[in-house]
């Protein structure tokens, strides 16, 4: 209201500068009131007073004593020089000489004792002195230090004296302009008040012309309603007047022109033609009237068709509810049927796995009667006996429940046959490059087990054949129809021809033996391989320490583990040569947070790779 009555002062404009200085002035007496302590030395230290030390006694020596005791016992032994040698041991006084020594030996005691005692509170206050000494010392250094941060609040006194005197120079300023703040402060507070006094009147004068205002403004409304309200009709009776011309012209112009074709009609003797054509658009029309009967006929069976078809609308939504519900049926139904069919493989999985253990004892089972059947046969001819087979040194026959246990131990803890080919597919590069597969070059594969290696050297057309000692498995193999032999490796190792094979493989195979029969299994793999033959022996990495001291110790007929140093270095000793390990089976490394350098070695040895498999050749010459 203010700016609108006197528009010389802008009364915005004059509260923004005064609520400007205001803010000011608030900000100084805060920066005033958070003014800088004045900086405080730190307490001085007292120290204690040192401890007195006492000096003992002096120690009483009696040498005077000692030296009069010594003199009578030398006179109490000594002899006149006249006596004879041989008799001279009768005249000395010898009880007499042993008591002045005993004298002197308990005066020596008494002086050591005391001498002692003496050494001893001399350490004592030896050991106070240095106590002492330290005490000085930390005194002396917290003086140093009292006196460097004595020096730097002396600095930053200086400093604080150097910026009060600016800011007394600045306070000195802002004084002058609060003044000058002030002054002009009164004057505008005048000139509001001046102000003020004049809207008060402005607002009396209004309130006096607000109701007339009031009173016009309606008046004014309605004038303009019924202005409006008269422009509109005469815009209708406008344009509705010039309609009607515009008709009455045009039925002018067709009063012209049909007088002009009666005229013609008449004239030209078409007038009966004429009649004949109103006649049968008469009968056209009603004809159409026909028509639109039949239409409104149609009108009524379609509204009937409507209701008939709101009608199937409805029933068609009871069908659809019907349908989702039959559709939910149908889903928990198929839910059912999947865990259904999920027991089912659960039941088919343990089905086989009774089924591989029931064979494999019925293979134990065969192996003992054929055994029972050759003892008694060997019974009734004495003619003919066959010597027991040797068995590794070391190793003992375990019962024959073992095998099948141990099959259903591979084939809850090994993993499924395709991760397994997955893995070891590794190797077939390295048995290319030896050119061992060949019929000429075969594969033999050392506890070959379930069979898998061997699997896959037959998909990739290798020449291969696999031993073991578990008839379980080697069931299992035949039932797969791989060429196997039911054996002792090293025993198979030594009925082989020097030179027979192109390569020998052996998984998970070396951390179950013995290490004589370990050094053995490598000798007789050298002996039966071609020159240039290739051996592949896998093995859990100890390297891993999570390998090493726990995951290892899951299988129970594990004996040690093989370093992979130390089986390169059992290879080197048994004449192999390009000797090289690879380390296989890594952990999942999104499973493991990210490394730096402190802790890039600790995951090595936690999350390293898991397998290892030392890869060598036997010279192709001598």
């Amino acid at each position: 209201m203010i700016e609108t009555t006197i528009p010389e002062i802008d009364v915005t404009d004059l509260m923004e500068r005064v609520r400007i200085e205001a803010a000011k002035i608030k900000t100084r007496s805060r920066a005033r009131s958070l003014r800088p302590k004045a900086p405080q030395l730190p307490p001085v230290q007292v120290m204690s007073a040192f401890p007195q030390c006492a000096l003992p006694k002096p120690v009483n020596p009696q040498t005077e004593r000692l030296q009069a005791l010594l003199q009578q016992a030398r006179a109490n032994v000594e002899v006149a020089p006249k006596v004879p040698k041989l008799f001279r041991r009768f005249f000395r006084r010898q009880a007499p000489y042993n008591r002045l020594l005993l004298e002197a030996v308990r005066l020596l005691t008494k002086t050591n004792q005391s001498l002692a005692n003496r050494v001893q509170h001399l350490c004592a206050c030896i050991h106070t002195q240095n106590h002492s000494i330290e005490l000085l010392a930390a005194a002396r250094q917290e003086d140093s230090q009292w006196m460097a941060v004595a020096s730097q609040r002396i600095s930053e006194v200086t400093g604080q004296m150097e910026d009060l005197g600016q800011l007394e120079e600045r306070t000195d300023d802002m004084a002058a302009r609060l003044e000058k703040t002030a002054n002009l402060q009164a004057e505008l507070r005048q000139r509001i008040e001046a102000a003020l006094q004049h809207v008060e009147g402005l607002a009396q004068n209004l309130g006096r012309v607000e109701p007339r205002c009031g009173h016009l403004e309606t008046r004014l409304a309605h004038v303009e309603a019924l202005n409006n309200g008269l422009v509109e009709d005469a815009a209708a009776v406008r344009s509705e007047i010039a309609r009607e011309r515009k008709n009455l012209d045009s039925l002018l112009h067709r009063v012209d022109a049909l007088a002009v074709e009666v005229k013609e009609v008449q004239q030209s003797g078409l007038f009966s033609a004429l009649q004949s054509e109103v006649e049968r658009l008469a009968q056209q029309a009603k004809n159409s009237e026909h028509a639109a009967q039949h239409l409104r006929n149609l009108q009524d069976q379609y509204d009937r068709l409507g209701l008939h078809v709101n009608n199937l609308q409805g029933e068609m939504n009871k069908s659809g509810a019907l349908f989702a519900g039959v559709q939910a049926t149908v889903e928990q139904h198929l839910t059912m049927r999947a865990q259904l069919e999920d027991e089912i493989a659960r039941m088919e999985n343990r089905q086989n796995k009774e089924a591989t253990f029931m064979k494999g004892e019925l293979s134990e089972y065969r192996a003992a009667l054929s055994r029972l059947v050759g003892d008694m046969s060997r019974e009734k001819s004495p003619t003919f006996r066959s010597p027991a087979s040797p068995r590794p040194a070391g190793t003992r026959k375990l019962s024959p429940s073992f095998d099948s246990f141990y099959l259903s131990f591979e084939n809850r803890f090994r993993g499924p046959r395709a991760e397994i080919k997955r893995r070891i597919a590794f190797y077939l590069p390295f048995l290319a490059r030896a050119k061992a597969g060949a019929a000429a070059r075969p594969i033999l594969d050392l506890g070959c087990g379930r069979g898998e290696w061997l699997e896959l050297l037959r998909e990739k057309r290798f020449a291969a054949q696999g031993v073991d000692s578990n008839s379980a498995m080697i069931a299992q193999c035949q039932e797969r129809k791989l060429k196997v032999v039911l054996a002792d490796a090293v025993e198979y190792l030594r009925s082989l021809r020097v030179g027979s094979q192109g390569g020998v493989t052996g998984f998970h195979i070396i951390e179950h033996l013995p290490f004589e029969v370990l050094m053995n299994l490598f000798a007789e793999t050298r002996r039966v391989l071609k020159p240039g033959g290739i051996a592949i022996f896998e093995s859990p990495n100890c390297k891993n320490l999570i390998v090493g001291a726990s995951n290892f110790n899951i299988d129970p007929t594990h004996r040690r583990p093989v370093f992979p140093d130390s089986a390169e270095f059992m290879l080197e000793s048994q004449g192999f040569e390009r000797i090289q390990l690879e380390y296989l089976t890594p952990v999942d490394q999104t499973l493991v947070a990210g490394e730096s350098e402190e802790t890039g070695p600790l995951k090595d040895l936690l999350y390293g790779p898991q397998d290892f498999a030392a890869i060598a050749y036997k010279p192709k010459t001598r």
